[in-house]
């Protein structure tokens, strides 16, 4: 309900939503596992047409994985055009890494600006903790 409040969309004239039947499918995806209603929540709660992400969910198949490559999917094709490139370099980089960098240390090493950083994984809030350095 926060959600298509929050929004602007026309979300709150097609009724109630998520309806029951969205409700009682993805409950049915999440097999019980709380990380994939709070990533689905997240990932849904995104800054553009929720509805949209939730139908593109609804369509997949059960599981995180799904999920979680739904999630990368997204963040990459909306990133901004100059920073695509940028942000399989980021998902590698942190893949590697044995301890976790903060984003200065990660643009530091990429030799890239921590906005960029920001603006990159903007979309991926819903599966990776992206810490605020300043």
């Amino acid at each position: 309900m926060k959600i298509q409040k929050k929004t602007n969309t026309t979300i709150a004239a097609k009724g109630p939503w998520p309806s029951q039947l969205q409700l009682d499918s993805l409950v049915e995806k999440a097999v019980g596992l709380f990380i994939y209603a709070a990533t689905l929540v997240k990932f849904v709660d995104g800054e553009d047409c929720p509805d949209k992400k939730l139908e593109e969910v609804m369509e997949q198949h059960t599981g995180l994985d799904t999920l979680y490559h739904q999630v990368l999917s997204c963040a990459a094709l909306s990133a901004v055009p100059r920073l695509k490139c940028l942000f399989r370099r980021i998902i590698e980089t942190v893949l590697f890494l044995c301890d976790p960098f903060g984003v200065d240390d990660l643009a530091c090493l990429l030799w890239v600006e921590p906005e960029d950083i920001h603006a990159v994984l903007k979309g991926c809030g819903s599966i990776i903790l992206v810490p605020d350095d300043r």
